[in-house]
């Protein structure tokens, strides 16, 4: 049966205390309560009364899955039984219950509502029955052992087992054997044995005599259900009842659900026929010699009765007397199985399994196990006991459970590895003795995983201790232990050795290689063939000699040694005959002869004649060589690995660098190679560059000098003999004709994409300016295509894509494809390649080239009217096109659907204003955008604006520098699409404005003169005078920046300027939080300390004359920013000052004059200006002893627009927008 997880829960009664029955006038019936959806009863309950006393009170039950529940109550016959229902839950129409008699028939039922009935015991004649085929999931139980007879099952799966004609005999007061074999023995069962002693065809409560659970997970399915036998004697009827979980029959033999198998048996019960032993306690006795771990186990034979010893399965234990019998020893960590033999072995008893696990010998220090070099060894920490340990290099130990282990120090490296343990380990090495532990080296995770590796230098001959233990106090299990000995190797003779041709005693030298350290004995393999440790050499030039020397644990070290060579000897007046020798005499050379070499020796002089290069006590020389490339080669390959001569003189290694000049070293700086001839420079060169090697050898004693570079020229990179395609063309290819290209990188919408590991074929276009459309679509496999431009040299990633053609199309939707704008002119490459190495059908494509045209031209260029500087122009939108590609210039066109019209202009390099701002434009909202064009197919936005400042009834304004030479277009729209009229478009033209931020120029906010500033905006400017001892000033003329008079904001400032003195914003400040809308609407800041005026001025007085202005906005409101000049001068001046009030009307100007009320500056020396918003000067006038309180200013002729009025006397300088919009 597999098992389920469905569950009785929460069954709530009170069940009264069941009562003994006798004969058949009492019996026990049973309330059956039943649930239609299988939640059980949802709140619902009722009471069960028995002659009016309650027996079960609130009966109810619930869970999800839980159909029915029963429960027993004991009567008598002729007892009145009465149901109340008490519902009070919900879904009530899904219950129902019945009453049933002590043979399981209903003798009433209802649903929802109460029930009486009359008691009356039936006299059983046959037992309850289970339906055969109600298993519901396959087999249940395969195999049934009951005494001396099994029982083969396997072959029907069926609920019910009728084994009643094969009676079994089973003796009173002993154990008999009852095994269940289940089909499957992963799962839980419950176990119900039940025996009818009384043969009244009813199995009670007092008469189930087994009720057990077959444990999760029980190998082969097999349970022991053996239990005492009562000593009823006689025949009777066993049932065995089983369940896919604990519980499932709930003490109910008439069970007959789903997922439960029931078996009947006929057994007859005899008297013993022998008499059992009578056993007390069994413990367990350990005896954990480290040298022999054993245990015992004792034995209570309380009376021995028929038995006779004890067995284990294969040793004989007598029993000798009453009370402890001991028997043993057994092996540490072997399980036992005892049995009590009696004389018949029907009275035998098992007494169970037992084991007892000793630590292991090695729990100790003092017994430590000996390991050496090439050991793997095996044990386990699970029995081991944890060591009282200080930390050892910083690493806890004392907490888990460790073995240990001593090691005889070889002088060299060891490795102790702990790799393939099955826990967590940690790993320590201690010096000293058992009592004396000194720390050497700890690891905790340095091996595989979490297992521990270290590696510690040692002394020849000293006893180490290794502790092998567990990461914590849970952390336990089995371990693998390896010791490897780092063999170490050197030739006796030394790295260098010099010989001298031509004196016989110094022509030829022994070498002997020695090997330590690791596990003798050592062989030997010479360079020369040679196997012996020691050889004799006599080269007649500079050699090396290497040796392989190789320990019994397989353990190797290549050694090698630099001979060199001088030829020293010499002719007598050169008579070829007359061999001798130079020796160096007080720094002379001496031709001498053989016989007088030692003599000359042994007074001091040596060998040779005083011309020594090299010796094995000077630095090598710089004389090695490119051998591959040869020096100066062409085309050489980007991968190669070069190799070079070695350099003359003991040499211990090479200093490699690598660069694109002469003694260069961008690729390669100074590399340590070791001593090695060759070197890989794959993945480090360029195509088609020249490369400088300079090989720097050395040794012990210094580096070699004055080396110099050789240098070669690689080859041209693949790309630059790609197969050309023309625009709007197509060609095959195969990618299996190309290589692997490593050096490729990815980019763009496949940057993840990898495209250099298969091979792959070139192809090159050359740009048009516009967008070209490169495809593989129609390829049947998985490809991938790259896109770069650059030389011969290197290459730039423009794009790649792995699978960029569309589903349903021809070929695979893994083919590639890719669209890019190009430069006109320049060179693009295309490597086609496929997915990966390994892609399914990868080779035969198409590649299309398609080539996209200029952009359709628009009718501005065509259709825009001219227009002149100073001109007016009368128009309308009506008619006109609509432009909504233009995209955003300053406000936006792309979602503008008004049709508008272009004018053109061309640029003077003076300051042009396009303006809708006045009467004949008033009623239409419009827009106006300003855009320049080299091929009337592209713009590019200059300025735009919607409703400028100032202007009225949605019209528009913007100023803009030009080019001299330049065409600009002006396109004037409309706001949405139901604004179409009538409008008179102004150019006016004027000088540049003055420079910002300098001296003799204009301070102006972030909009500049005409537009507001930005929200959001910190911005940072600082104003230094151009001659040193001169300081900056500057007075403000207009001022429009958003205040509170509330006292909102900062300092009653929502947007303000703070002025510092000096060149940073870590100068002193001189003027803080300052803001004011006087040019605007007038509103001023609550706090007076804030208030910035048009006429006030702020003057450095610090050494370095600058003045530093932070200006702040907030995120809401911009308002239309300040104007201040900027003059330059000696410092003694004034910080600040202020003007008295004046007016000027009318304002707009529209009759060509306008007037200034200058009443509170009579008998004042009086100049009066008036400029465009540019800075430029129109009017300059001096009033001395001003006596007219009305000044008159002509504006006739004056083009519509933003102008501003200075008015200035001694005591400060006030300025006033004026707008002139002239009938």
């Amino acid at each position: 049966m597999k098992k389920i997880n469905t569950f009785f829960r929460g069954i709530a009664f009170v069940l009264f205390s069941m009562f003994a029955l006798s004969g058949f006038s009492q019996c026990n019936f049973t309330l059956e309560m039943n649930d239609s959806y299988g939640d059980g009863w949802n709140g619902n309950s009722l009471d069960l009364f028995v002659n009016g006393g309650l027996v079960l009170d609130n009966a109810t039950f619930s869970g999800f899955g839980n159909y029915q529940a029963t429960l027993n109550f004991g009567v008598t016959t002729g007892d009145a039984i009465t149901v109340v229902w008490n519902g009070g839950g919900s879904y009530g129409y899904e219950t129902s219950y019945r009453i049933l008699d002590n043979t399981g028939n209903a003798v009433a039922s209802a649903a929802q509502s109460g029930v009486s009935a009359t008691a009356v015991c039936a006299v059983a004649t046959s037992y309850c029955e289970r339906d055969p085929g109600n298993l519901t999931d396959g087999q249940g139980i395969t195999a049934l052992d009951l005494g001396s007879e099994s029982f083969d099952l396997s072959s029907t799966d069926a609920a019910y087992y009728d084994l009643t004609g094969t009676p079994v005999v089973f003796q009173a007061g002993l154990q008999g054997n009852v095994i269940i074999t289940f089909a499957t023995g992963s799962y839980e069962y419950d176990v119900d044995i039940w025996i009818d002693v009384n043969d009244d065809f009813t199995f009670d409560s007092s008469e189930q005599f087994f009720d057990g659970v077959v444990p999760d997970g029980n190998g082969n399915g097999t349970f022991n259900a053996s239990f005492t036998f009562p000593g009823d004697l006689g025949s009777h009827t066993m049932r065995i009842g089983t369940g896919d979980f604990p519980g499932y029959y709930n003490g109910d033999p008439c069970y007959d659900g789903n997922w439960g198998v029931t078996v009947d048996a006929a057994i007859e019960i005899i008297e013993p026929l022998c008499q059992p032993a009578t056993i007390g306690d069994t413990t367990i006795q350990p005896d954990c010699n480290p040298e022999n771990p054993v245990f015992f186990v004792n034995v209570d034979v309380q009376q021995g009765a028929d038995a006779v010893s004890i067995t284990d399965g294969v040793s004989n234990f007598p029993i000798l007397s009453t009370g402890n019998n001991q028997v043993g020893p057994f092996a540490s960590g072997t399980p036992v199985t005892l049995t009590v033999v009696h004389s018949d072995a029907e009275c035998n008893i098992n007494l169970g399994e037992f084991v007892y696990n000793c630590p292991p010998p090695n729990d100790t220090c003092g017994y430590a196990e000996a390991i050496v070099c090439g050991d793997v060894k095996t044990g386990s920490t699970e029995y081991a006991n944890s060591e009282s340990l200080a930390d050892c290099d910083g690493l806890g130990i004392s907490s888990g459970n460790g073995v240990w282990y001593s090691l005889v120090g070889t002088g060299g490296d060891i490795v102790v590895d702990l790799s393939g343990s099955d826990f967590d380990t940690k790993l320590a090495i201690f010096s000293g003795s058992c009592g004396a532990l000194v720390c050497e080296a700890s690891d905790d995770d340095g091996g595989t995983g979490l297992d521990s590796r270290l590696t510690f230098g040692s002394v020849m001959g000293t006893t180490y201790y290794v502790y092998v233990t567990g990461f914590s106090s849970f952390s336990s299990g089995d371990y693998v232990i390896s010791i490897d000995c780092i063999c170490d190797a050197y030739i006796e003779q030394g790295e260098c050795v010099k010989l001298f041709t031509g004196y016989g005693p110094t022509s030829s030298t022994d070498l002997t290689a020695v090997g330590q350290f690791g596990l003798a004995p050592y062989t030997y393999e010479w360079s020369t063939g040679e196997t012996t440790a020691t050889i004799n050499v006599a080269p007649t030039s500079q050699t090396d000699y290497m040796v392989t020397v190789t320990d019994a644990a397989g353990c190797t070290q290549v050694i090698n040694t630099t001979v060199l060579v001088q030829d020293i000897s010499c002719q007598d007046n050169g008579n070829p005959n007359n061999a001798k020798v130079n020796v160096c005499h007080d720094g002379e050379p001496l031709c001498v002869s053989t016989n007088a070499v030692q003599a000359h020796l042994n007074h001091g002089d040596s060998l040779g004649a005083c011309d020594d290069l090299v010796d094995c006590n000077t630095i090598p020389l710089c004389d090695a060589r490119l051998k591959v490339p040869a020096p100066m080669a062409t085309d050489v390959d980007a991968s190669i690995e070069i190799s070079w001569g070695a350099a003359t003189g003991y040499v211990q290694g090479y200093l490699l660098s690598v660069g694109t000049t002469a003694g260069g070293t961008d690729v390669l700086n100074a590399v340590d190679v070791g001593y090695v001839l060759d070197y890989s420079l794959d993945g480090l060169l360029d195509f088609n560059t020249t490369y400088h090697v300079t090989i720097v050898p050395y040794n012990n004693i210094g580096v070699g000098e004055s080396c110099e570079s050789s240098y070669f020229t690689t080859e041209s990179g693949p790309w630059c003999v790609a197969t050309p395609i023309d625009c709007n063309s197509s060609t095959d290819g195969n990618v299996n004709d190309g290589e692997i290209n490593s050096y490729l990188t990815s980019c763009g919408g496949s940057s993840f994409t990898s495209i250099n590991d298969a091979p792959g074929v070139w192809y090159s276009f050359t740009g048009t300016g516009y967008d070209v459309e490169v495809s593989l679509c129609g390829a049947t496999w998985d490809t991938t295509l790259g896109i770069y431009e650059g030389d011969c040299s290197s290459l730039n990633c423009v794009d790649v894509d792995d699978d960029g053609c569309p589903f349903g199309g021809s070929g695979s939707s893994l083919a590639s494809t890719s669209t890019i704008p190009t430069t006109e002119g320049a060179t693009y490459y295309v490597f086609v390649t496929s997915f990966s190495p390994t892609t399914s059908g990868r080779g035969p494509f198409t590649l299309n080239l398609t080539c996209a045209g200029p952009p359709p031209v628009l009718p501005a260029c065509e259709a825009a009217t001219s227009i002149e500087c100073g001109q007016t122009l009368s128009g309308t939108n009506a008619g006109g096109a609509v432009f909504n590609d233009l995209g955003t210039c300053t406000t936006n066109f792309s979602t503008n659907n008004a049709p508008g019209v272009f004018y053109k202009i061309e640029g003077t390099g003076e300051l042009l204003i396009a303006s809708t701002c006045n009467a004949a434009s008033s009623g239409f909202d419009t827009k106006i955008g300003v855009f320049t064009s080299d091929d009337c197919a592209l713009f590019t936005c200059v300025a735009g604006n919607d409703d400028s400042s100032g202007c009225s009834g949605g019209t528009s304004e913007v100023a803009f520098p030009t080019e001299a030479g330049t065409t600009y277009f002006i396109y004037v729209t409309g706001f949405n699409s139901g604004d179409i009229g009538t409008f008179d478009l102004t150019v006016t033209c004027s000088e540049p404005p003055a420079p910002e931020d300098v001296c003799g120029g204009i301070y102006v906010d972030s909009g500049g003169v005409l537009g507001n500033y930005s929200t959001n905006e910190l911005r940072t400017t600082t104003i230094s005078p151009d001659v040193a001892g001169e300081a900056v000033t500057i007075t403000f003329t207009y001022v429009d920046i958003e205040s509170s008079s509330f006292g909102n904001g900062t300092n009653s400032c929502w947007d303000f300027l703070t002025i510092y003195n000096g060149p940073s914003t870590s100068s002193p400040v001189l003027a803080q939080t300052l803001c004011g809308e006087e040019s605007g609407d007038g509103g001023a800041p609550s706090n007076a300390s804030s208030l910035l005026s048009v006429g006030m001025s702020f003057t450095s007085t610090d050494p370095s004359g600058a003045l530093t202005i932070v200006f702040d906005s907030d995120s809401s409101v911009n308002e239309t920013g300040w104007v201040a000049d900027i003059t330059c001068g000696s410092s003694n001046r004034t910080i600040s000052s202020s003007t008295a009030d004046w007016s000027l009307y009318p304002n707009p100007a529209t009759n060509g004059e306008v007037q200034l009320d200058l009443s509170n500056y009579l008998n004042q020396d009086v100049s009066i200006q008036m400029m465009d918003f540019s800075g430029k000067v129109l009017v300059n006038k001096d009033e001395p002893n001003l006596q007219t309180p009305r000044y008159r200013l002509s504006t006739s002729g004056m083009a519509y627009g933003m102008y501003f009025v200075r008015v200035a006397t001694p005591s400060g300088v006030s300025t006033k927008k004026l707008m002139i919009a002239n009938n």
